[in-house]
């Protein structure tokens, strides 16, 4: 839903825009425009006085010159030779083997990796790539040359090739060197390339369902607008519950650091989907270097970064981590020193940078959403982090830091955490029609609980069991109440679950059987919408009511309504902003109408600046 909102938003701005750029490409003055729908832009190549006269133009929100290509962060200067191991020593280092013996490869994962191709006739990755069928027969796309066949552009390097052997090399050749042996690459080439490469080849991915990206570049120093819309994008991606792991940099690209707060590259410097303690998170899980010894690898670069300049989209929550103090960052760390990996020809090389790092957490991702699927982006970072392992060298602290974030991934350690929490019940979701069952989505309007998605299409007469997770930390005892939301192809959805959870305070009293009166019915229109809907719903009247609206996190956005209604009819407008007056970002958001001791109504809102 978050990405048809997306396409439908930005095919409407296209639509609007046509006769003009029609006009201009007649006359020579521009080429045929693409739409960037993940960033709600349209690319084209134009000439200055076409740009002169899109700049007059009232549905032209800004222009930006697209001029600055990306940058992988990993690789020589001086490749080492790789060592003659049946297992890379990174691979133990993050606790893979403990993994598998479990079960866990990472099987079923589809991993978006944006990098500068892949050699996907490598032994050890050839039966790792994702089939695109007859369409896609080179196992993804290519954004930079515009063709089907994203092999590995970097031929002095082989940094893509290097990069995918950390996420899926299965040793066939060799050397494991993979953490997710089990999981499937689409490569999607992007890397070195500009803006709108980057944004095609996520596009590409999100079309054909990925379920997480891995991006080992991005910008050093990049302007704001460059920031800004990479944080645009992945505001999008934290709705549509894809991870996007991103490397932190090299710091100059030249064996030094630019100034804090501006060495994180971008999107590295996006905010975390779980650790964003003053404003905003997205989708942007972030990840340094360490050495073998586990210290911080002097390249990789460190936090924190700023969010405090004013920006082309004009949203006031861009302005959420001010420096000083800045939001810390990465937020991961992995190895990411002399790493051996694949390279082309089929053999192995050992490269240093967090471009290393990176895919080795997307990796121990791959193997975490395996066994927990549907976790979300918050769910996923927050037990990546709660799971890992301090690092206190130097120039580390104890605790989280600017060098090494959260710590070390620590894979056996977040699927003990994940065993240990255990699933608190199993909803068991029967298909009783005579099509396949789609689920496009499963939430909940609280932020103790998380509910795991099917991992595909039910089929008539089938079922699937979604584990339900609590997470009482910071609860109160007492009687807590919420409501699991699954959407899907069902004309009757949403279907809308209540969940009471009885903690620490002994007998509730709650009757487990139906609830006996009939849930309270909340609608609003338009939906999408931008910048304003109306919420509609029959008041009870005569009792304590609240509306209020939630974002993806379950933390609150705003209260619309506060008080005793009275019964009848009742509309309530929401303009997009939060209790503070600042626009929050597009995305998805839930409205929440509680009357009384009654059974609440949720209402999933979405947002498309």
């Amino acid at each position: 839903a978050v990405l048809e909102a997306a396409r439908l938003q930005t095919g409407r701005s296209l639509n609007d825009l046509r006769p003009r750029l029609d006009q201009l490409e007649r006359a020579g003055l521009a080429g045929q425009p693409r739409p960037l729908w993940l960033s709600g832009m349209i690319a084209l190549e134009c000439t200055p006085l076409a740009v002169e006269q899109l700049a007059a133009l009232p549905e032209v929100g800004s222009l930006w010159l697209d001029d600055t290509p990306s940058r992988t962060f990993g690789g020589p200067p001086a490749p080492a030779a790789a060592a003659d191991a049946v297992r890379a020593w990174h691979v133990d280092r993050l606790g893979a083997p403990d993994a598998w013996t479990r079960g866990f490869t990472g099987a079923g994962v589809l991993v978006g990796h944006v990098d500068t191709g892949i050699a996907y006739d490598h032994p050890d990755l050839a039966g790792r790539m994702w089939d695109g069928g007859t369409a896609w027969p080179h196992h993804g796309w290519d954004a930079v040359d515009e063709d089907n066949d994203p092999y590995d552009g970097d031929t002095d390097w082989w940094h893509g090739t290097h990069t995918a052997g950390l996420i899926a090399g299965d040793g066939t050749a060799g050397t494991l060197t993979g953490i997710a042996p089990g999981a499937r690459l689409m490569a999607l080439r992007g890397l070195p390339g500009y803006y709108d490469d980057l944004v095609e080849s996520l596009q590409f991915g999100l079309d054909r369902g990925v379920d997480l990206f891995s991006f080992s570049g991005g910008w050093t120093g990049a302007s704001r607008a460059l920031r800004v819309a990479n944080r645009y994008n992945a505001d999008v991606l934290m709705a549509a519950g894809i991870p996007w792991f991103c490397a932190a940099g090299n710091g100059d690209n030249q064996g030094g650091h630019l100034a804090v707060p501006d060495d994180i590259a971008s999107p590295g410097d996006c905010p975390n989907p779980w650790y964003a303690p003053n404003g905003g998170g997205t989708a942007v899980i972030t990840v340094g270097a360490l050495t073998v010894t586990d210290v911080p690898w002097s390249g990789s670069s460190t936090g924190p970064v700023r969010w405090d300049d004013d920006n082309p989209y004009g949203y006031a929550d861009y302005r959420d981590y001010p420096w000083p103090p800045g939001l810390m960052k990465p937020d991961l760390a992995a190895p990411g020193d002399l790493i051996t990996s694949t390279t082309g020809g089929g053999g192995y090389v050992a490269y240093s940078g967090t471009s290393m790092a990176t895919p080795l957490v997307a990796g121990a991702a791959a193997v975490l959403l395996e066994a927990a699927p549907g976790l979300s982006p918050a769910a996923l970072a927050q037990l990546l982090e709660t799971s890992a392992r301090d690092i206190t060298a130097a120039p580390a602290t104890a605790g989280r830091d600017n060098h090494t974030g959260a710590g070390l991934v620590d894979l056996q350690a977040a699927l003990d955490q994940l065993g240990e929490a255990g699933p608190a019940a199993v909803l068991t979701l029967h298909n009783d029609g005579v099509l396949p069952l789609l689920v496009s989505g499963v939430f909940d309007d609280g932020p103790w609980l998380q509910v795991a998605a099917p991992g595909g299409p039910i089929a008539p007469g089938g079922q699937a069991q979604l584990p339900v997770f609590v997470d009482p930390a910071g609860l109160l005892p007492g009687v807590h109440t919420a409501t699991i939301i699954i959407l899907s192809n069902d004309p009757g959805s949403p279907l809308l679950v209540p969940v009471v959870l009885d903690y620490g305070s002994g007998l509730s009293g709650v009757d487990d059987g139906p609830p006996p009166a009939a849930r309270p019915r909340l609608d609003n229109f338009p939906n999408p919408f931008n910048p304003r809907t109306v919420l509609r719903f029959t008041a009870q009247g005569g009792v304590p009511a609240e509306l209020a609206v939630y974002d993806v996190r379950g933390r609150l956005v705003r209260t619309l309504v506060q008080g005793v209604l009275a019964p009848g009819q009742q509309e309530v407008a929401w303009d997009g902003r939060d209790d503070r007056g600042r626009g929050v970002p597009s995305g998805q958001y839930f409205a929440r109408l509680a009357e009384g001791l009654g059974e609440p109504a949720v209402r999933k809102l979405m947002l498309v600046r």
